[in-house]
């Protein structure tokens, strides 16, 4: 009851309070070090040969229980802060800045740390003592049930660095869209640069917050996430050039090139500092090896057959742990698929982020001979794959061609042309929009 009321206590406090910047992890919430005292505490507690198992058994489930709750308690929140209307940085609650989000990450991560090696240190006096013990096959299945909830209050508190990293996501890839849908291709955009100069600004800030806000081990993150802005700032301009109507004209497409020689030389000079590779490797394992291995005994639906019965909660633990596929699924997701690219953010990575929006430059002046014809065939389908026609549609639309041309050309591309199947560079998220728009150039 005790720790229950500390964990309700904790989150309304850690919800009211600013995150602090704690030397060595970060930004922390205030939560961290009374629950990590009160957790140390417990497991103190557990190591003292003068504890019945049974005891320990129940010391370590109410535990193990209350955390899972604190978890569940401080995904909630994350949760409710998620805008449910279209992406813009004004939806997100003004309580939720980018401070709070990576305590979130930094506190959890540090958290599941620390509870690892704790509650792996526990476990080995526990069976350390049940190898002496007359009933060795009850005190197996108790260790068994104890590593089966450890790992669902483990994958929770995981869990919880998720979402709270996908909001972050979400947080600043609005901002960026926010500065450029009120800025490009509309007065003053065609005469001076500010739109272009509030997005370097802005990853300028986001670079040195997240570099100091989320250290060491966190430092994935930090790379991740700028790395991710980098590429949701071109995703949207590109949208932007594709889906608005422009007036082709000289200054127009001296503006365009100028847009992209000021953000692509900048974000080239610009990167974060990279996480050496054994940072990257322990951060793996931390996700990898976090949960542990389940015993090959069966503990399903079974309870702890020295307690007199077991709680909903505890059931409720218990069975969730048994979906094993899960755990691969959210290491998945905490280190990225794209892991290599985050290691090394060579200048070859940063050509391909940005040869679909070069390549629609090139064709916006390019002359419509077979040089245009193999271009579109070749490098446009490279960038946009099974979308290459509709984006083409689109370049033609903003070149103002005619529709005659625009036929004539159409025959000409498809002309017993068969591409192979291929993973464009560019994934077209915005279906509708550029659908619509092409279709306006038939």
């Amino acid at each position: 009851a005790t720790m229950k009321h500390l964990i309700s206590r904790l989150q309304i406090s850690d919800e009211k309070s600013q995150p602090q910047l704690e030397e060595g992890l970060g930004m922390t919430g205030s939560w961290i070090k009374p629950l990590m005292s009160e957790l140390l505490e417990n497991f103190i507690a557990c190591k003292k040969s003068s504890l019945l198992l049974t005891s320990k058994g129940s010391i370590l489930t109410i535990t193990i229980e209350t955390l899972h709750e604190f978890a569940i308690k401080q995904l909630s929140y994350i949760e409710k802060c998620f805008p449910n209307r279209e992406e813009s940085s004004k939806n997100i609650p003004p309580t939720v800045t980018v401070e709070r989000l990576c305590s979130y990450l930094n506190s959890h991560r540090y958290f599941r740390d620390q509870l690892k090696e704790n509650f792996e240190s526990v476990i080995e006096v526990i069976e350390n003592e049940s190898s002496q013990s007359n009933e060795t096959n009850i005190d197996n299945k108790l260790v068994s049930k104890l590593q089966d909830l450890y790992n669902v209050v483990m994958l929770k508190h995981m869990e919880v660095e998720k979402r709270a990293f996908d909001l972050l996501l979400y947080m600043m890839r609005s901002e960026f869209r926010d500065i450029l849908r009120q800025g490009l291709f509309r007065s003053p955009w065609d005469d001076d640069v500010r739109c272009i100069i509030a997005v370097q600004t802005l990853y300028t800030k986001y670079l040195n917050d997240l570099s100091l806000w989320l250290p060491n081990k966190s430092g994935i993150y930090a790379i991740r996430a700028i790395r991710l802005a980098v590429k949701n700032i071109v995703d949207s301009y590109i949208e932007l050039l594709l889906t608005t109507s422009i007036q082709m004209n000289p200054k127009v497409l001296d503006r365009l090139h100028e847009d992209y020689s000021m953000l692509s030389q900048f974000f080239n000079t610009n990167k974060i500092d990279p996480v050496d590779k054994d940072t990257i490797e322990e951060s793996e394992q931390l996700v990898t090896q976090t949960v542990i291995q389940p015993t090959t005994q069966s503990t399903k639906n079974s309870s702890f057959l020295r307690f007199k019965k077991s709680t909903k909660q505890n059931d409720k633990l218990t069975n969730s742990s048994n979906n094993n596929s899960s755990i691969n699924t959210l290491a998945e997701i905490l280190i990225g698929a794209d892991r290599l690219n985050i290691v090394d953010m060579s200048d070859s990575e940063y050509d391909k982020l940005f040869k679909p929006w070069a390549d629609i430059l090139k064709l916006l002046s390019m002359d419509t001979n077979s040089t245009f014809i193999n271009f579109v065939r070749k490098d446009l389908y490279i960038d946009f794959g099974s979308h290459t026609v509709k984006v083409w549609q689109c370049i033609m639309k903003i070149r103002g061609e005619s529709k005659q041309v625009i036929e004539a050309l159409y025959e000409k591309i498809l002309k017993d042309w068969n591409p192979p199947t291929v993973q464009p560079l560019y994934m077209i998220t915005f279906q509708d929009k550029i659908k619509t728009y092409a279709n306006k150039s038939k």
